[in-house]
């Protein structure tokens, strides 16, 4: 994770104005430095507020869930592999708008394969069904603040009109 974190640290000056180079050059770099059996998902956006555009790459992490101000719900999919195990590897950049009232939820698996009592994992329509009722909240209550020394931070896609 510490090697995924740095590569993007490293080629991010090319992320706003070349999203795809810049996953080529940071797959490029993990393939060369990690172990042939390491590999890592990745969720990579960046939003425009003005046009209230979200470009976003999903190599192989949990579909984000965009819940619509109309109550559709969608599933920003993947748009690649996996970084780190092809040495001849590309990655799609989608596009998808966010309106007023839209909110995303983007977690990880640690939050969907958590075991409970009984090893069954938490999973995606669980989390759904407790993230949904929060959806009335403002934004500013919409996650509780971190604790001090927390490094954990959540922040809705809430736009405002």
């Amino acid at each position: 994770m510490a090697n995924l974190q740095a590569n993007l640290r490293s080629q991010y000056a090319v992320a706003l104005e070349d999203p795809h180079r810049l996953h080529q050059s940071v797959n490029h770099l993990f393939y060369e430095n990690n172990p042939e059996d390491r590999y890592s998902t990745l969720f990579f956006a960046d939003y425009d507020d003005a046009s209230r555009c979200l470009r976003y790459a999903n190599c192989g992490h949990n579909p984000p869930l965009l819940l619509r101000a109309n109550g559709e719900l969608e599933r920003l999919g993947v748009t690649a592999t996996v970084l780190g195990l092809f040495k001849n590897w590309k990655c799609a950049v989608e596009e998808v708008s966010l309106r007023p009232g839209d909110v995303l939820l983007i977690y990880t698996d640690g939050i969907t394969e958590a075991p409970g009592l009984t090893d069954e994992e938490f999973g995606e329509s669980r989390l759904w069904r407790f993230f949904a009722p929060t959806l009335s909240c403002p934004s500013k209550c919409f996650f509780p603040s971190s604790s001090p020394g927390s490094r954990s931070s959540a922040v809705p896609a809430r736009p405002t009109t």
